[in-house]
């Protein structure tokens, strides 16, 4: 009888397929030796070959309600949000994020990768990127990563609306245009609704100043009360951006901030 030990690295291969002066006999072989040479006991081994390591991807889709490029602990992830990465072949895998806001792209091998992050509905689009820790910024709409030995969970993306607002002021001559010298009217009720029907409330400030800072794309209905002791002076009356859009205005957001909203 004779035993190969198998050389480490090694699995025998599939014994006795064929001519046995070329074949492998396995690892263990008895023979009758009758009075002649036998040199045809042999053993292949096969070298085994590690599998190809595999790595991670992913993070959060989120709205970054104060446009600081970075993911603050209230803020919440979108959910729904087509991520799509392109692998170092060129050939691409689709993913949305989970009701967090979430996503992941798992067993890749090593290599260079492109993420691509779809503009979640009713968002302007991505905020600002790069600007710190680089678990908690946003990596911007399109961003290429290295997988080098490692998961990388930190790509991610934030997503901002648009401000609406402006003032509401004193049309101390008449005339439908705010002047420099007329002053603001403070505490002055104004309501936005949506492009779903909700709404939300705010007052002027001091300088009869407002904003409504996370407005989704769409059309939307701003409507300013009357403060007591006023009325509403003439609309529309020349420059947008000067004179008074009246009581109540319904505009369409289109991805741009619009300060323009005012009432005399």
């Amino acid at each position: 009888t004779i035993e190969f030990e198998t050389p480490e690295g090694y699995t025998p291969t599939t014994p006795n397929t064929g001519d046995d002066t070329s074949d492998s006999d396995g690892t263990k072989v008895t023979i009758t030796v009758d009075g002649k040479d036998d040199p045809t006991i042999d053993s292949g081994f096969v070298k085994e070959v590690p599998p190809t390591p595999v790595y991670d991807l992913g993070d959060k889709v989120w709205f970054d309600a104060d446009k600081d490029g970075i993911q603050d602990a209230g803020e919440p992830g979108i959910p729904g949000v087509t991520v799509t990465l392109t692998k170092p072949d060129g050939s691409t895998i689709t993913t949305t994020t989970d009701a967090n806001g979430n996503y992941v792209f798992t067993d890749l091998p090593n290599g260079d990768y492109t993420v691509t992050f779809g503009t979640p509905e009713g968002y302007n689009g991505p905020t600002i990127s790069n600007v710190g820790n680089d678990g908690l910024d946003s990596d911007g709409q399109v961003v290429k990563v290295t997988i080098n030995n490692a998961d990388d969970m930190t790509v991610d993306s934030g997503f901002i609306k648009v401000s609406v607002g402006d003032t509401v002021w004193e049309d101390t001559d008449g005339d439908g245009q705010q002047d420099t010298d007329e002053p603001g009217i403070p505490g002055v009720t104004v309501t936005i609704t949506y492009p779903d029907g909700t709404t939300e409330t705010t007052t002027t400030d001091e300088n009869g100043n407002y904003e409504f800072p996370n407005v989704p794309n769409g059309e939307v209905t701003i409507e300013f009360e009357t403060p007591e002791g006023y009325t509403p002076t003439t609309p529309n009356t020349g420059d947008d951006t000067s004179d008074s859009d009246g009581t109540k205005v319904t505009i369409t957001v289109d991805g741009k901030d619009d300060p323009t909203i005012d009432s005399g």
